[in-house]
């Protein structure tokens, strides 16, 4: 085993965090995530330097803030000019391997020396022909999802995105991005799932690796979707919550009278008219109770994948000589300032 330690990154996507403690419910249940945190350790106090996913998954790469590596909107896409950390690792004898979204500017990581799954852009999963051949390698049918509720947006109907999602809808994404702004829940195994699907992708490595016994160190990142829209969780993980025993936020019905102009726009139908926020909320919190519990259901399954792969480095004893990172590129503000 080399004297470098490898490096395992899991980096989950827009993941709601609430401090439900506050209002006396219980928030996203992450047991595998609270067992990892527990014998490691928890930086609490650690901030997101931007709350969209490219800039601050290009911060991840590069150490740097947006304003400096210029990715300061998810589409405006400069081209990289500045140190790629797996580029630095490769030249330090590193093998890269990279599972999963990228959405970090130009490119994907196999511009930055790694071997792997990685799409340009956003990407979608579930075209991919590593997906076509991991469902036929397990027999299982492609992921599909039944449509409970879905967010309307005016930008979404002008370029006709998802046009097949419809509420009611049994629905596979096809388009060639899975943001979705929906929320229902997944039919399939739950292995259909992309977390699932990035967690054995990332497994199966592990175990080649594993196998091999040389000295040369690697690097692992496993990027998921989710836990980002759409919440499609199977229903093994929706059944963890009863949606009633979610708190009201204290702030839900705030009007944001003090608050920037910019935080008042929405262009999600029926909370924004397209391009400002709607008060009082027209959604009542029976109803957002019922999508925060879909949301933390896709929280808790994320955790579930996520945990597949700490279990598996733990079980082939990579974990003696193997930092583990789990973290996410930002937050969501889902359901709370209305």
């Amino acid at each position: 085993m080399s004297k470098q330690p490898n490096i395992v990154f899991i980096l989950n996507d827009h993941q709601a965090y609430h401090g439900h403690e506050r209002v006396g419910s219980a928030g996203p249940l992450r047991p595998h995530f609270q067992k990892f945190a527990e014998n490691g350790i928890s930086f609490d106090n650690a901030y997101c330097v931007s709350p969209m996913c490219g800039p601050a998954r290009r911060s991840l790469l590069t150490a740097l803030y947006p304003h400096t590596h210029g990715q300061v909107h998810n589409e405006n896409d400069p081209a990289y000019s500045h140190e790629v950390y797996l580029d630095i690792l490769a030249a330090g004898g590193y093998q890269n391997y990279y599972f999963g979204k990228w959405h970090a500017g130009p490119g994907c990581a196999y511009d930055h020396h790694c071997e792997g799954l990685s799409e340009t852009g956003y990407g979608n999963p579930y075209n991919t022909k590593e997906y076509d051949d991991y469902l036929k390698k397990r027999g299982l049918p492609r992921a599909q999802h039944r449509i409970e509720r879905v967010f309307e947006q005016v930008d979404f109907q002008k370029k006709n995105y998802f046009p097949k999602l419809k509420e009611g809808a049994l629905y596979q994404c096809e388009d060639f991005w899975c943001g979705e702004h929906a929320v229902g829940v997944t039919v399939t195994p739950k292995e259909t799932h992309e977390s699932f699907f990035l967690a054995n992708l990332a497994c199966g490595k592990l175990e080649e690796l594993a196998a091999k016994k040389d000295d040369h160190p690697f690097t692992l990142r496993v990027d998921f979707w989710g836990p980002h829209q759409p919440f499609f969780p199977t229903q093994e993980f929706l059944d963890m919550y009863d949606p009633k025993e979610i708190a009201q936020y204290p702030n839900f019905d705030n009007d944001l009278h003090d608050k920037p102009y910019t935080l008042k726009e929405e262009a999600n139908k029926p909370i924004g008219d397209g391009k400002n926020i709607i008060y009082p909320n027209p959604i009542p919190w029976e109803q957002w109770q019922d999508i925060l519990a879909h949301c933390h259901a896709h929280i808790s399954m994320l955790d579930a994948a996520g945990g597949m792969i700490v279990d598996k480095i733990r079980e082939l004893g990579l974990d003696e000589n193997t930092l583990i990172i789990w973290s996410t590129d930002h937050g969501d503000a889902l359901a709370c300032q209305g």
